[in-house]
């Protein structure tokens, strides 16, 4: 492929890897805000996203909530 459609993938790859992120985000302040410890199955119903993209993100994105609400 050209470089120029790569770096385009690129962008694109970059950018769902972004809104999934902010999905598993805003899912576990959701959780939070409800007074529920959340987990990956209920951030998983929330969002629907995969379990092996959850497994990725999960814990990380979990500690910066928990930082960002002092928890």
């Amino acid at each position: 492929m050209e470089t120029k459609q790569l770096n385009h993938l690129k962008a694109i790859r970059e950018l769902r890897t972004q809104k999934v992120r902010q999905s598993i985000n805003e899912a576990i302040k959701s959780l939070y805000s409800e007074n529920i410890i959340p987990t990956k199955y209920q951030v998983n119903k929330k969002t629907g996203i995969a379990y092996q993209t959850l497994n990725k993100y999960y814990n990380l994105i979990l500690d910066e909530v928990k930082n960002e609400l002092r928890i």
